[in-house]
């Protein structure tokens, strides 16, 4: 059926085409967009009134959760008496393409990893 592989192959490139737009947001422009942030609101000269707090305390809430959770989770490791450097080693069984055969062992995986946080 010359209809269905073509619409499958058309929803594979649109998929691929929405994860990499994705992927220049969280590595170009959002980055870029939160440095412009940060460098003007330190060096633009006109403030209105408590504006500035209300900045800051949103720059705040936008950037602190990503090193809290780094903190913590390496705190946690610490803590159980593992080492550290297994926090930021890939794990094989959820990382890469899967196939057909062993996606039930990467559901499995995905599960137990879930269940940790």
């Amino acid at each position: 059926m010359v209809f269905g592989v073509s619409a499958e192959a058309t929803g594979k490139k649109l998929k691929l085409f929405v994860n990499i737009v994705a992927l220049v947001f969280w590595a170009v422009v959002i980055p870029f967009a939160v440095a412009v942030c940060v460098i003007a609101l330190t060096y633009y000269s006109v403030y209105i009134g408590m504006l500035e707090i209300y900045e800051w305390i949103l720059i705040g809430a936008l950037l602190v959760p990503v090193p809290a959770l780094c903190a913590y989770l390496v705190y946690r490791q610490h803590a159980q008496g593992n080492m550290l450097d297994t926090l930021f080693k890939r794990n094989p069984d959820l990382w890469g393409p899967r196939s057909r055969a062993n996606r039930y062992e990467a559901e499995r995986a995905e599960r137990m990893i879930r269940k940790w946080f």
